[in-house]
């Protein structure tokens, strides 16, 4: 509940914003259109456009912060950080700081909220917005103010060249602005055109820097790649969840391994020690610290994939301890002959202990029940 209100609050800032943006550039806007009549005095005119556009932007990005877009938090951030440089350049930095600090802070603090779901629509909407916003800003503003360049800008070709050009911080110095208009209109291109260029770079590269973060922040949050003495469970079945639990509640360490990346990513935001990976595969289990482990526990719902895993420790490491899950009779032999160290059927064993409790009124089956209970009880 609390990381939705944070989330919310995210939102809420940044849509307070570009609201605030929209206002205050509407307002300077009107204030110097009604104030001067010359083209010339009207050279601070850009600052007002540029503050609609950058309000328009932040709306578009609140809404993807409140749906936990993940891009939506990359560009946040970028844009952001790009403002409070632009500022710090223009030697205004006081204000934009008081704004934009916090909101930087909250941002990165909110990390990993955001990492876990990925909406593709929503993020590649969001990056053509940006870049047609920007590269749109560039050529009407290159038509408006044409004959302010040396050489002038006639033509809409010449606009979208001076743009691309200019956006990509490429800078051939083939058209020089010659009014104060003209140039603060430049500064203010190349400085949104990083941004927009930042985004493309962070969609493209988005998705695999964000898993290589959520690999690191959890295993140095965790300690995963420093694990001794754990418990290794492959496998996210009934069971291991069941297993978990009690190693949680004993204060045993565990390490989860799952093939799904994003199964991974749900079981982390839960909590779960866990990676990705095959437990067949030698690199998976040499991230998962098997030599310093203390046992695995093969819990696939598949016994041919628990019989995989167990052949693949055994292999390569023929004294570490294995205790496979055998959904079915005839798997027990199959597991046992791989080299589990126990194999445990559930639904064997947990037919035994009803016929006893039933039948014999073993001591030992009410024990077990017993232990079943208080486990009941504590899960509580």
């Amino acid at each position: 509940m609390w990381r939705q209100w944070i989330i919310r609050s995210l939102s809420i800032y940044t849509l307070f914003l570009g609201i605030s943006n929209i206002i205050s550039g509407i307002y300077f806007l009107y204030e110097n259109i009604s104030l001067t009549q010359e083209f010339a005095d009207k050279t601070f005119l850009l600052g007002g456009i540029s503050s609609v556009v950058a309000g328009i932007f932040l709306l578009f990005l609140s809404i993807g912060l409140f749906r936990c877009s993940v891009i939506a938090w990359l560009l946040t951030l970028v844009f952001s950080i790009t403002a409070l440089g632009g500022h710090y350049l223009s030697h205004d930095f006081l204000l934009p700081s008081i704004i934009h600090i916090p909101l930087i802070t909250l941002l990165l603090f909110t990390f990993r909220f955001f990492y876990q779901r990925l909406d593709v629509k929503i993020e590649h909407l969001v990056a053509l917005f940006a870049v047609v916003s920007v590269l749109a800003y560039g050529i009407l503003v290159c038509q408006w103010i044409g004959n302010q360049f040396e050489p002038n800008i006639n033509t809409v070709s010449e606009a979208v060249y001076f743009t691309i050009v200019t956006i990509s911080s490429v800078g051939y110095g083939d058209y020089v602005p010659t009014t104060p208009f003209a140039r603060l209109f430049v500064v203010s291109l190349v400085v949104m055109g990083l941004g927009a260029v930042y985004t493309a770079v962070i969609l493209l590269i988005g998705p695999l820097l964000m898993v290589k973060l959520r690999e690191f922040f959890t295993q140095v949050g965790r300690g995963v790649g420093r694990m001794k003495n754990h418990i290794i469970i492959a496998g996210y079945s009934a069971e291991a969840r069941n297993l978990i639990q009690i190693l949680r509640s004993r204060n045993f360490r565990y390490l989860l391994i799952v093939a799904s990346p994003e199964l991974a990513d749900e079981l982390n935001g839960r909590g779960y020690n866990v990676i990705a990976g095959d437990a067949t595969d030698e690199e998976v289990m040499a991230k998962a610290n098997l030599k310093k482990s203390i046992g695995v526990a093969a819990l696939h719902e598949d016994d041919a994939e628990n019989a995989f895993v167990t052949l693949s420790i055994k292999s390569t490491i023929p004294k570490m301890m294995v205790v496979a899950k055998a959904a079915t009779e005839k798997s027990v032999d199959k597991l046992k002959s791989a080299g589990a160290d126990m194999v445990i059927s559930p639904a064997i064993l947990g037919g035994l202990i009803f016929a006893k409790v039933l039948t014999t009124r073993d001591e030992e089956a009410y024990e077990v029940t017993k232990d079943y209970l208080k486990f009941i009880e504590e899960m509580k």
